[in-house]
């Protein structure tokens, strides 16, 4: 009989029959309820520095869209150069201006540090 988290050493196999599974089997009714996820101090590091240049490049964004439509109201166009219409609107500027400022956030982090972990367990299991 072999319990759910045991470890086996010396041996290279072991045949088995799963007798009881699922959330009503012993162990895991005594295990409690709620499994805390562990999360290392540098991905909440790291999460908390993306959600803050989210926010800075949303207010950046609005900024930038609120400007273009003062900016805009106030020019006189001459009619007879026939350049379009130049009345686009506000969710336009804002995306504009949140795709423009979309490489302030570091994606390209979180796929490093993803990348090292994998090799890091790896290199740890082997």
């Amino acid at each position: 009989m072999l319990l759910r988290g045991s470890k086996l050493r010396n041996t290279s196999y072991v045949y088995g029959l799963v007798v009881n599974t699922g959330t009503d089997s012993k162990i895991m009714m005594s295990s409690g309820d709620e499994f805390p996820v562990q999360v290392s101090s540098i991905d909440e590091i790291t999460n908390k520095q993306v959600i803050v240049v989210v926010i800075i490049s949303v207010v950046m964004s609005l900024t930038g869209a609120i400007g273009d439509r003062h900016w805009m109201s106030g020019l006189n166009l001459p009619t007879y150069l026939e350049l379009g219409s130049w009345d686009d609107s506000f969710m336009e500027a804002f995306v504009y201006f949140f795709a423009t400022l979309a490489s302030m956030v570091p994606i390209t982090l979180y796929v490093a540090i993803t990348l090292v972990k994998a090799l890091q367990g790896l290199l740890y299991g082997a």
